[in-house]
């Protein structure tokens, strides 16, 4: 089979402050550039997330939406797009998350 591709170069990377993963919802918290950001999704198949970004609190015209990966170690893998609704503008995003290491 012959395939398409895409390679995606995360150029950017923010110290996520908190997150929040269920088995319904994503929520996450980010510093960029001296700015808190803040993201929630949600899914009804446990596969696809969508939601709204924003920057002080959720904007209606800052869109997500994520595929869910999942490793056999427990990592997950959310990789996506966003985009303006408003202006048009938009792009990749990916958020890796790792199990939290338990405390003895």
């Amino acid at each position: 089979m012959k395939y398409s591709a895409t390679c995606i170069k995360l150029t950017e990377s923010y110290l996520i402050t908190e997150v929040v993963c269920t088995e319904d919802r994503l929520s996450v918290d980010w510093l960029e550039n001296g700015s808190t950001g803040h993201l929630e999704a949600t899914t009804t198949d446990g596969i696809t997330y969508t939601g709204r970004y924003g920057y002080g609190g959720l904007d209606d015209h800052r869109r997500v939406v994520f595929t869910l990966f999942k490793s056999l170690n427990c990592e997950l893998l959310f990789v996506g797009r966003w985009w303006n609704a408003l202006d048009g503008g938009g792009g990749e995003w990916a958020f890796r998350l790792t199990p939290a290491a338990k405390h003895a």
